[in-house]
């Protein structure tokens, strides 16, 4: 990194693309102490995107690109505050957020986590191996409540320990596993300790609390205890037998977990991990990954290819990040209309094509309006897009 501005002398010199720095794929992206060789000098964009409404949703409206900011490598501090602001502003619906580990669990929870979930945003995320299992407790005062957070959602805290260590179980079991030479050894190690965990991840679900409505300002929120429970219970795979309490219907966890404890906030998602439902949300993170190989891709807006960007500084490369976006998001409005005014399977070779794109009431001629009437009306129409525009 070259000196701070404060610390320059006359005698220094300085890069034309001053305010930018390091980047590496890992982590946070900041390359500040990466090796030479394994980082590049860059100025990070980031692309928020439209995804489905939901797993199962139609594809009802073009999937834009609606927000984008742009920082020296890893320094996200408050850029997801920012494009939060920006989304509301412009009255654009948040109600989920989808990220990769750089944001989510990687950002500040006041920069990122809690603005969002304030606003009423279902949070979903992965998480890096060393963050697996426990992440943090909450106790009430008067001992009323005890709780263990564990892979972002509330549990019981007499749950089994086996329970709640099945994910960072499992995540080291499959790192040992990837030692083994014999691939029939390690194959079967892998699906014993899958089916594993695939059980402790039924088993602990009925020990989980449900979110009650949004996170407050302050980061608390309220959350439903399991029922059906029996008093005792006692865990299938080790035996050993525990006492269940449910203390109440509801327990508020507050946004301060101690001094300075905002794990909770950082680690917490709506739906289970690695459950139905959050594969379902997890999956629709590829739309996110698509855009951005699309912006970069050469045959597309080729934001990745230097010629196209010339101009030097961050400044210019906000601006042409900017461009490819709103290029993606003409293009994406473009296949969005050709799919639903497709008479046919839309490819690529077609896709161009405008007798592809049409309506059909029957059997086969293209309207003439030039023509002269004939005996009868014709079989059916075939009218190019435009013409289906314009009318």
């Amino acid at each position: 990194m070259q000196k701070n501005i404060a610390n320059m002398t006359v005698e220094d010199t300085a890069s034309v693309n001053y305010d930018s720095g390091y980047y590496v794929r890992e982590g946070n992206h900041d390359g500040s102490n990466a090796k030479p060789g394994k980082r590049m000098y860059a100025w990070e964009i980031e692309l928020a995107t439209m995804t489905r409404n939901g797993p199962k949703a139609e594809i009802d409206a073009p999937l834009f690109i609606v927000a984008m900011s742009g920082h020296r490598p890893g320094q996200i501090n408050g850029e997801g505050k920012r494009i939060l602001d920006s989304l509301i502003s412009r009255s654009v619906p948040v109600t989920s957020l989808i990220a990769d580990r750089a944001y989510l669990p990687g950002a500040v929870p006041e920069d990122l986590q809690l603005p969002f979930s304030a606003h009423g945003s279902k949070l979903v995320m992965d998480y890096p191996i060393d963050k697996l299992g426990k992440q943090t407790f909450y106790r009430s005062a008067d001992g009323k409540h005890n709780l263990v957070m564990c892979d972002g959602s509330w549990y019981l805290a007499t749950m089994p320990e086996t329970l709640q260590e099945a994910e960072s179980t499992w995540a080291k079991e499959k790192a040992d596993a990837a030692k083994i030479k014999n691939k029939a050894v390690r194959d079967a190690r892998l699906a014993a300790g899958h089916d594993l965990v695939e059980k402790r991840r039924s088993q602990r679900t009925k020990y989980r609390l449900t979110p009650r409505g949004r996170h407050n300002a302050d980061g608390s929120r309220q959350y439903f205890y399991p029922t059906g429970l029996d008093p005792i219970d006692f865990d299938k795979v080790t035996g050993e037998q525990f006492d269940i309490i449910i203390p109440g219907k509801t327990v508020k966890v507050p946004g301060l977990l101690g001094r300075d404890n905002r794990k909770h906030l950082k680690y917490g998602q709506e739906y289970e991990y690695k459950s139905k439902d959050w594969r379902g949300w997890y999956g629709l993170r590829n739309t996110v990954e698509s855009v951005n190989s699309r912006v970069k891709d050469p045959q597309r807006e080729g934001l990745h290819e230097p010629f196209n960007r010339r101009g030097r500084g961050p400044w210019f490369a906000e601006l042409a990040a900017a461009l490819a976006a709103a290029s993606q998001n003409l293009r994406r409005l473009v296949h969005f209309l050709q799919d639903r005014l497709a008479l046919k399977n839309v490819t690529a070779k077609n896709r161009n094509q405008w007798m592809t794109y049409a309506i059909a009431t029957a059997n086969a001629r293209v309207r003439d309006t030039d023509a002269e009437p004939d005996d009868g009306p014709p079989d059916y129409y075939l009218l190019p897009v435009w013409e289906l525009l314009e009318e």
